[in-house]
């Protein structure tokens, strides 16, 4: 591969990268906290698998995948503010988590 052709990838993936982002974060927003309903930020909200055993992908790495791919993905999830996530998170290992 050639420096050019690197650097034609390099930016392609950036931009996929900020597109699916910035795609994320919108239905972040939108969606809010599926617990408290929070949704002042993008960045204190995050997303939950309900189920881990089928996770199959993370979100730092979605621009690697298609938009299908990416939504099948957030299907198994909800949207929790950090609170909550940690909430959630703590009654899976013994403390006192919110029911779901």
């Amino acid at each position: 591969m050639t420096a050019r052709q690197k650097e034609q990838r390099n930016a392609s993936n950036k931009r996929r990268k900020q597109e699916r982002r910035a795609w994320i974060q919108g239905y972040k927003m939108a969606t809010g906290c599926a617990l408290c309903g929070f949704k002042a930020h993008p960045e204190a909200l995050q997303l939950h698998h309900l189920d881990p055993t089928q996770k199959t992908r993370t979100f730092g790495n979605s621009y690697l995948c298609s938009w299908d791919t990416l939504r099948a993905e957030l299907v198994k999830c909800q949207i929790l503010c950090a609170n909550c996530h940690a909430i959630v998170e703590a009654g899976k290992r013994g403390g006192a988590g919110l029911a779901r």
